[in-house]
């Protein structure tokens, strides 16, 4: 199934030439190592990107979930930089595309949940940058003086700029989006009462600001005004709303949809050191037909003093079961490291009951770059680095940042490293 659509091969120069003369234009890796080596690859001695790869008879995919794809070893060959490249040193690709656009397009099979995360970091990371540095010595000129500190400024003597390459310029100037998604998503705001944020221009009068009752509409605010009115409304919760309704930013009010197609809602994401508005997220997850902000504080008659009153109310806490649906969630998408720095962040601050077994179930999400991380220190996309010492070099990460916190990972229920740690 993989190699319908992906090939790392270089195609027959007869019977498809020209496959084999985009192949050879776009889709050649190096030459690099020994051959080359300033190429832009090679750090440390070797090729970052693991060329040349392995002899491949057929297509398989990795213990890791990785498709290894299938580069035989036959008589095709690409001239380029003085050397003879063969299926090694090809970078896989989809013909389709590859024809109908001629440029670089490396496609790559992913079939992992997890992988979307490699995804959404590169239509989030924004355009490519570059350094400049500005000589002055061509004109004549001297370095950046700062007069108060008496010395060179050498920050000024840099510009960091943002690289746009000639395609990427004549698509951004006919204005094309530069990426899309589907279906649509709705970002909805989660703040306490008088807590939304509001954009005002500098020279506005406070006054005129805090007695407009317009800039205090929010998506929440509204919701409940929608409750309160239309008896239907209160069969959704606060992230179902827009399934059925559609907010209108210019008068800052929920409209019914007249379409069945509406979005997907989503809350933003808050942090659990963030105290009351972290309960008042749980609550607008799972709480329909709230009327107000007291509403939501309330439960079998009962209105609580706190949302975390309310949330243990409702059975949303007094377990640790908040703290793992939390960390369900942002296991999906956030990187190793960050979900590293949210373990220690809630094993400090939030109380969790039992440290061991919410170490146990999400360990291997910490610990998921490990491998990848040593794989380009020794050079080899083959090692499979054992569960053991996946744990040790955790726990060791674990144990500085404990300590960046104040703290100290023996004074809680967590694992110790093995005795070859």
């Amino acid at each position: 199934m993989i190699d319908s659509f992906i090939s790392a091969e270089i195609p027959s120069p007869s019977a498809d030439p020209l496959g084999y003369a985009l192949v050879a234009e776009h889709m050649v890796h190096g030459p690099c190592g020994s051959s080359n080596p300033s190429c832009p690859c090679m750090k440390k001695g070797m090729c970052s990107k693991f060329y040349p790869k392995a002899y491949e008879e057929q297509t398989s995919v990795d213990a890791n979930g990785f498709a290894v794809y299938k580069r035989p070893k036959n008589n095709f060959y690409v001239e380029k930089g003085g050397c003879q490249l063969d299926n090694r040193w090809i970078v896989p690709y989809n013909s389709f595309l590859l024809k109908k656009y001629q440029a670089h397009i490396n496609v790559e099979w992913c079939n992992k949940t997890t992988f979307i995360k490699y995804l959404f970091k590169y239509v989030t990371k924004g355009a490519d940058c570059s350094k400049v540095y500005l000589q002055r010595v061509r004109n004549g000129e001297d370095a950046p003086y700062d007069g108060e500190t008496r010395t060179v400024n050498e920050i000024r003597e840099y510009l960091d700029c943002r690289y746009i390459c000639e395609q990427d310029a004549c698509w951004r100037i006919f204005g094309y989006d530069i990426h899309r998604h589907f279906p649509a998503v709705e970002r909805m705001p989660v703040h306490l009462p008088n807590e939304n944020f509001i954009t005002f221009k500098a020279r506005a009068k406070m006054d005129n600001i805090l007695s407009q009752e317009f800039l205090r509409r929010t998506m929440l605010t509204q919701w409940f005004w929608v409750n309160q009115r239309y008896a239907d409304a209160r069969e959704l919760t606060y992230i179902q709303f827009p399934s059925k309704w559609k907010w209108e930013s210019d008068s800052r009010k929920w409209m019914r949809r007249r379409q069945n197609q509406g979005k997907i809602g989503r809350l933003h994401y808050v942090h659990p050191s963030a105290g009351e508005r972290y309960y008042l997220r749980l609550l607008l997850l799972s709480v329909k037909g709230a009327r107000s902000f007291e509403d939501l504080r309330s439960h079998r008659g009962v209105q609580y003093a706190t949302y975390k009153e309310a949330c243990t109310s409702h059975g949303l806490v007094g377990d640790d079961q908040e703290w793992y649906n939390a960390f369900t969630e942002a296991a999906s998408w956030a990187t190793a490291p960050q979900l590293r720095r949210l373990f220690v962040t809630m094993v400090l601050y939030c109380d969790i009951g039992n440290e061991l077994a919410f170490f146990e179930k999400y360990w291997t999400y910490l610990a998921e770059d490990f491998e990848y991380r040593y794989r380009k220190i020794i050079g080899s996309t083959q090692y499979q680095m054992p569960d053991i010492d996946k744990r040790d070099y955790l726990l060791a990460e674990l144990t500085d940042l404990f300590a960046k916190g104040g703290s100290n990972i023996g004074r809680f229920n967590l694992p110790c490293p093995s005795q070859r740690a």
